[in-house]
């Protein structure tokens, strides 16, 4: 139990050092809120999003903690969102939102522990700008091989 406490302090701390020196993203993300409804693309593509369950109510519990863990408050706060898929996964998105599918808890079982690592993990990755320099890349190299977007994904990783 100690341990899984220093490791989740341990990566409060990251989070807290990178939105530290992380550029201030409110433009970026007037920027990405354009005409695109991003929620529509990621429900059509991935599932419905699902509140008011014991799952979601943990999502909410810990993406506060970790928006202010990261000096994020008010328009700024990063979104977390679950959908519905048996996919174990979590993935940042271009909108700076975070989804959660449901599948994840079949991996994390009850602990939270386990889940704010994820949902950490994920909030790195939309601090960084990884979503937004993933759709540039596209958007600059079109016909960019699966080998070149892998690259780029294992660099950001």
């Amino acid at each position: 139990m100690k341990t899984t406490i220093n490791i989740f302090s341990a990566f409060l701390a990251v989070i807290l050092f990178v939105s530290i020196w992380s550029p201030d993203l409110s433009a970026q993300r007037k920027k990405n809120q354009q005409e695109i409804n991003h929620d529509s693309i990621v429900i059509a593509t991935y599932g419905k999003v699902v509140t008011g369950t014991e799952q979601a109510k943990k999502i909410q519990e810990i993406a506060k903690v970790l928006n202010k863990a990261a000096g994020l408050s008010g328009s700024g706060i990063i979104k977390f969102k679950l959908i519905q898929n048996e996919e174990i996964n979590a993935f940042a998105y271009i909108n700076d939102s975070i989804y959660v599918h449901t599948g994840l808890f079949k991996s994390v079982g009850n602990s939270i522990d386990q889940l704010a690592f994820v949902l950490a993990h994920e909030l790195a990755h939309v601090l960084m700008k990884h979503p937004a320099k993933g759709d540039e890349f596209l958007n600059k190299n079109p016909n960019a091989t699966e080998e070149q977007w892998k690259k780029l994904s294992r660099d950001m990783e």
